[in-house]
Order: structure tokens, then sequence, then C-alpha cells
């Protein structure tokens, strides 16, 4: 067998394509099999449908562009009126409560000091306080009060501060297809 693709079809449901000498056994979804087969113009196709587990995750944020996209399809936690250094503080306090980190706090090259806004992944299911999460996020909001404390966000036009939303939407947007993708 030669493996040639995977496919994610729908929320749980991952198609494997692999070339084959032989024909595939009876499956349960023979309707779907077909339209795979179909699909891919393959004379002889094997087709294993499997459970994908997904990672399931919260994002916290003060982005609104990051809650619009994502407000329907996740656990999400809008606080529009939260600074940069409060969203931290939040996670941190998500944290000591036993979730754990999925993107780092301080993703992307813009300086805490420099944008107001910050979205980032908690896992959605609680455990037991996970060390290395802690860490992080403590070592993130140091890094970010120093930075803040060093020079005040300053007060940006429109234009900018667009930017700045979009920036942090790009980063988290990215972070949360790769997880998909991986997970």
């Amino acid at each position: 067998m030669i493996h040639i693709n995977e496919i994610n079809f729908g929320y749980n449901r991952k198609c494997v394509i692999c070339k084959t000498d032989t024909p595939p056994n009876e499956s349960k979804d023979q309707e779907f099999v077909n339209k795979v087969r179909k699909t891919f113009s393959l004379e002889l196709v094997y087709v294993k449908l499997q459970e994908v587990k997904i990672l399931k995750k919260t994002i916290i944020t003060n982005n609104i562009l990051v809650y619009d996209k994502y407000n329907e399809k996740m656990d999400i936690i809008y606080l529009k009126e939260y600074s940069y250094l409060e969203i931290l503080s939040y996670v941190r306090n998500k944290i000591h409560e036993g979730y754990k980190l999925l993107t780092h706090p301080l993703s992307g090259s813009v300086k805490p000091n420099e944008t107001p806004f910050k979205s980032v992944g908690i896992s959605t299911e609680k455990g037991k306080l996970d060390i290395e999460s802690l860490e992080i996020i403590e070592a993130s909001i140091n890094t970010a009060k120093k930075f803040i404390e060093g020079k005040k966000t300053p007060r940006w036009t429109t234009e900018i501060l667009e930017d700045f939303r979009l920036i942090d939407f790009n980063l988290i947007d990215g972070a949360i297809q790769s997880m998909d993708q991986f997970y």
C-alpha cells in the first residue's frame, strides 16, 4: 500500500486514501467510499474511516476579530475591556485552576507595550496544575511588565489599532489551524 492523501471530512472524520493492488473490503459507509472513489478518479482505492480526536481548546482574547470568527466554533472567553497584561493574568488564573497552555503567551514579534491585543489558547478540559504552563505564563507576565513599565503602550490611531488586531488574529488563527491539523 502506498499512502496518497489524508482528508478531513467534518468534525471528527478523516479519510485516509491509499493506492492498493486489491479491491477494498466492504465498508459500513459504502456510499461515502464511492464518493471518495469518484472524486479522486482512482480505480483501486482503499478507504479507512477512523475517528479523530480533536484537541478541544478555549481561546481567551480581547480581540473582536478573534471573537467574531471563533465564537460559534469553539469555546471563547472574550474580555473586551481587558488590557494585554490583564489577559495574561486571566490566563494565569485559569492555569491555576488546572487548564493547560496551548499557545505561547508571547507569540509573534510585537512587543507587549506596542499592542493592546492578545489572544491565548488553553485546554478546555481541566486537569492537575501543569507546572510547565505555569512557568511559561509567569515568565510571560514578568516580561510583559518589564516592557510595559519601560514604555507605556502609545495611543494609536484607529488604523494602527486595526493593524494590531489583524496581527493578533493572524497569530492565533495560524495556531488554531496548526492544532487542528496535528492534534
